[in-house]
């Protein structure tokens, strides 16, 4: 019979149990971590705000993300100038815009991005696009000021950064304009999407943790990604980035396989094979 008050047997048992706890609830240590951080991330402004308090915040439908700007007036004849804060510089901006309805056609909107050193402004970037007729625009377009030659930001020298927005449109228009600033780590987006892609793929291939929870972490770090550079998303943008289609091809391919599998007809060609 085993003396389980045995200093050796209790040592034993004890990194037995240690091995198993750490085998078993890793994952559930990490999921549960990554949801905590994400929770940080959404409730704790860690950004101060660099906008007044006539911030609105306004969901852009047709391109899934929220515009938080003021709300402002511009035509032809009054431009529109949005100055960049030099407080902690960042070079990867994503711009986004929503222009109220107008009564004419062929109105564009240009925005440039543009730098003031030693009192001449270099324009850096800057796109123009069409006004809608009788409805709102919504515009949103992403860009590295590193990636252009002429940008070489210097703040001890006094450099300057603004937006300026112009358009065609001779009446007064509502425009609601705002530039995130996305970081360094902004850049690199595709490269941490892909990391993480493949480290889930790694986990379900190799059977490391459950698939389950191995697509769990993998949309968790997902979302602390998107929370950490730009802004938490809501539900209904989480919800929205499922493809209906695929999860329907997906289904679709397990009853199949499922049914040619009953028939034993994958048995048959692993053994021919």
């Amino acid at each position: 019979m085993i003396d389980q008050n045995d200093p050796v047997i209790a040592s034993i048992v004890s990194r037995s149990f240690i091995r198993k706890l750490q085998r078993k609830h890793l994952f559930l240590l990490v999921t549960a971590s990554m949801c905590i951080i994400w929770f940080l991330l959404v409730m704790v402004p860690w950004r101060k705000a660099e906008l007044g308090d006539d911030v609105h915040r306004i969901y852009l439908n047709k391109r899934g993300t929220h515009l938080e700007a003021p709300l402002r007036t511009f035509s032809v004849t009054s431009p529109l100038r949005v100055p960049v804060s030099l407080s902690s510089p960042r070079h990867v901006f994503d711009v986004k815009a929503l222009v109220g309805a107008v009564q004419q056609s062929g109105n564009t909107v240009t925005w440039k991005f543009i730098q003031v050193r030693a009192g001449a402004p270099t324009v850096i970037d800057g796109r123009t696009f069409p006004l809608s007729l009788d409805l709102e625009t919504e515009y949103a377009h992403y860009f590295d000021a590193v990636q252009h030659a002429d940008y070489k930001l210097d703040t001890r020298a006094g450099d300057e950064l603004y937006f300026e927005v112009t358009t065609t449109v001779a009446n007064s228009t509502s425009i609601g304009f705002a530039a995130v600033n996305f970081g360094n780590v902004g850049r690199y987006r595709p490269v941490i999407s892909g990391l993480i892609l493949v480290t889930v793929y790694v986990c379900i291939t190799f059977n490391l943790v459950h698939r389950t929870l191995a697509a769990l972490i993998g949309s968790l770090a997902c979302l602390i990604v998107i929370t950490s550079i730009e802004e938490a998303p809501t539900m209904k943008m989480v919800v929205s980035y499922i493809e209906e289609t695929t999860m329907c091809l997906l289904f679709a391919m397990m009853i199949i396989v499922d049914c040619v599998a009953a028939t034993g007809a994958l048995h048959v060609m692993a053994v021919s094979s």
